[in-house]
């Protein structure tokens, strides 16, 4: 290859990786998650994410940042589109402004009804309305976050159990497949689950539907999901 061959793909390489650091790409990827904002909650987001999903993560910010991104503003189609949501598999939405949230869920569920939008609120009042516009799920980190400062005067256990989990320095919480465990009754499950990975069984996921602390007598059966608590065993 010619010495200007070579510049002129060095070039376009450095023009590529330029304008995707700096959020001008438009994204070509299906099945993809989306970030709508960059702060402190998206930020923690994106690292759990990275360290649990192999998929391509794209997030969508007002000014560019060290991952990939689309800059823009959160309520404009064109760069919700930019960023590939008609494609996308999961948009996860923290803007700080549940106005701009409700209109971003609005744009986002009409852009791709089939993505599962995953949206914190600010304030609980608003809950309502976010699920309206189409939010799968909605958090109210604050409002837990709120209930946890309180407990940390009267139950103070409770709050490091949050801590340690929700920081992941020792046991964390995540799924399981229930397939192994099919015709089993939770008792059982714990048993087994603490037997072979030192797991805590706290829940089922039976038809999409979350049970805590489920009865001693409920059956596992296929499909069904287990919420456990532990150390993951890659």
């Amino acid at each position: 290859m010619c010495c200007g061959c070579r510049l002129s793909i060095n070039v376009y390489e450095n023009c590529y990786c330029s304008a995707r650091l700096q959020g001008l790409n438009v994204v070509k990827d299906r099945d993809h998650v989306v970030i709508v904002g960059w702060n402190e909650t998206t930020k923690e987001a994106y690292r759990e994410l990275k360290s649990n999903v192999n998929c391509e993560i794209v997030v969508v910010a007002q000014s560019p940042i060290e991952h990939r991104c689309v800059v823009g503003d959160f309520t404009d189609e064109e760069i919700l589109k930019k960023a590939g949501i008609e494609k996308a598999k999961c948009v996860l939405i923290s803007t700080g402004d549940d106005s701009k949230t409700i209109l971003t869920t609005l744009l986002i569920k009409k852009l791709n009804p089939n993505a599962n939008v995953v949206v914190e609120a600010i304030k609980i009042e608003n809950i309502d309305l976010i699920r309206f516009a189409g939010a799968n799920r909605v958090i109210l980190s604050k409002g837990f976050a709120g209930r946890l400062l309180a407990s940390a005067v009267f139950e103070e256990p409770v709050v490091s159990f949050f801590e340690d989990v929700t920081t992941s320095l020792y046991d964390d919480v995540f799924v399981i497949q229930g397939d192994d465990f099919v015709g089993m009754n939770v008792v059982d499950v714990m048993v087994t689950l603490k037997e072979r990975y030192n797991y805590t069984l706290v829940g089922l996921v039976k038809h999409g539907h979350v049970m805590i602390n489920p009865s001693p007598s409920d059956i596992i059966e296929k499909r069904d999901q287990i919420l456990v608590i532990g150390k993951r065993v890659h």
